[in-house]
């Protein structure tokens, strides 16, 4: 895997078969999806290639600003756009392609996925610093050990800046145990409010793209999957 995580969804990862056979068999799965793609026609491929370079855009964003809290808030939400926005709303937009529904239909399809793929990934930010290790699926705090910047540290960062920390982190030399003196930094300086209000404003704009959808009870399901995802409880 590219964070070369032992551990994602719960299940062991590189430690299995390795990172090569993981890149590998990525390939394998990439390399049949554009196969069944090419049966929509040029547009279905060209589609697939305008999203990987997202999301490859991404993940380079995240890469080149390691340590670094000097971002803006808007370029830390540009890496969750690229990350995860770009591959939720291009399954989305394909999806709506093989359906033959109108281009403003796919357009606002594409729209949803983008803004349910950014509440996503912030969602999967939250719980580097506030889920459980045994629930999450992965080790919590791995992000912040890396010095991957996200917004719940940036806006901390930005509301109430602790040096000692901030200077730790940018090193990459903070440690698990840590944790908790994080977590304080960032619900006591109301980093976790605001973090948690600005996904719920993407949640909202996910279900407004929704409505150009007839009502229905997939409408309501797409619905429910985005508030589930995006409503948190402070830990304040």
């Amino acid at each position: 895997m590219i964070d070369s995580a032992e551990v994602r969804r719960g299940k062991a990862t590189n430690g299995v078969y390795g990172n090569k056979n993981a890149v590998l068999w990525g390939d394998f799965c990439f390399a049949n999806a554009l196969r069944y793609v090419g049966k929509l026609g040029e547009a279905g491929v060209l589609e697939v290639g305008e999203a990987v370079a997202r999301m490859v855009r991404g993940e380079l964003r995240q890469l080149m600003s390691m340590g670094n809290l000097t971002l803006c808030t808007k370029e830390c939400l540009e890496q969750s756009r690229g990350k995860t926005g770009a591959l939720l709303s291009l399954a989305v937009k394909l999806g709506a392609t093989v359906a033959r529904v109108p281009y403003t239909i796919r357009a606002l399809a594409g729209e949803f996925g983008e803004r349910f793929g950014i509440v996503f990934q912030m969602r999967d930010d939250y719980l580097d610093y506030f889920g459980e290790t045994s629930t999450l699926g992965k080790v919590a705090g791995k992000d912040m050990c890396e010095g991957v910047v996200t917004l719940p540290l940036l806006l901390a960062a930005q509301m109430n800046p602790k040096p000692d920390i901030m200077r730790l982190f940018a090193q990459r030399a903070l440690a698990v145990e840590q944790l908790p003196v994080v977590q304080r930094w960032i619900a006591e300086s109301g980093a976790e409010q605001i973090f948690l209000q600005m996904m719920r404003e993407q949640g909202a704009l996910a279900i407004a793209a929704l409505r150009c959808l007839p009502q229905s009870t997939y409408r309501d399901a797409l619905v429910n999957c985005v508030q589930e995802v995006s409503n948190f409880e402070s830990h304040l």
